[in-house]
């Protein structure tokens, strides 16, 4: 991940911090205790399950919108007998 683009999100994840201490309810509870309340995740979480839905759309292609084979799961055992790990042609 690009430095310039952690800065950002460290930016981003200030704000929604002092946002939630203002709302009535989550004052006087910690940032992880205000998500919960608040039915929200860390702006962290949010990239990392919106990259996981796109590699998921990526191997669903039903669309047909990537190019065979653009992105294969490789069949090898890992250290982790159910461990799958994503290759790019």
């Amino acid at each position: 991940m690009e430095a310039i683009y952690k800065k950002d999100i460290a930016k981003l994840e200030k704000v929604q911090t002092r946002f939630t201490r203002i709302i009535a309810g989550c004052r006087g509870k910690n940032y992880e205790l205000r998500l919960e309340v608040l039915k929200l995740t860390t702006l962290n979480m949010r990239f990392e399950r919106a990259d996981l839905i796109q590699v998921y759309k990526v191997l669903n292609d039903t669309k047909h919108i990537y190019p065979e084979g653009f992105l294969e799961l490789s069949d090898t055992m890992g250290r982790n007998k159910y461990c799958k790990k994503l290759f790019k042609k």
